[in-house]
């Protein structure tokens, strides 16, 4: 998303945060998370800022999706630690829905 003009939602605002991948149509943003480091929160506060953020009339972000690995050995599961804390989150975002996705990190632990 770095790299994309199109996944930095708020470079208007003077911002420089982005997203990993963004369908402008369907006002959808994923993030993918790439390592054991929670920065699940982060992330839904992205998704919360998008659909506060506004173009055309209708939020930037009206879908969420968190792509997370699966198979960590350590402490934190991940994917199990995403939807504890969207469920914990969840009377405070106002979204229509946010999705967790979970992977098999086909790298060796």
């Amino acid at each position: 998303g770095g790299f994309n003009p199109n996944c930095k939602l708020w470079s208007h605002q003077g911002f420089n945060y982005s997203v990993d991948l963004y369908d402008a149509d369907a006002r959808i943003a994923i993030e993918v998370e790439k390592s054991e480091r929670k920065n699940v929160s982060d992330d839904l506060l992205k998704f919360q800022k998008g659909y506060r953020t506004k173009k055309d009339g209708r939020p930037k972000i009206e879908f969420g999706c968190l792509v997370v690995p699966m198979n960590y050995l350590g402490r934190h599961n991940l994917y199990q630690h995403s939807l504890t804390k969207l469920d914990f989150m969840k009377g405070v975002l106002f979204i229509d829905d946010v999705a967790v996705i979970g992977y098999h990190d086909p790298r060796p632990d």
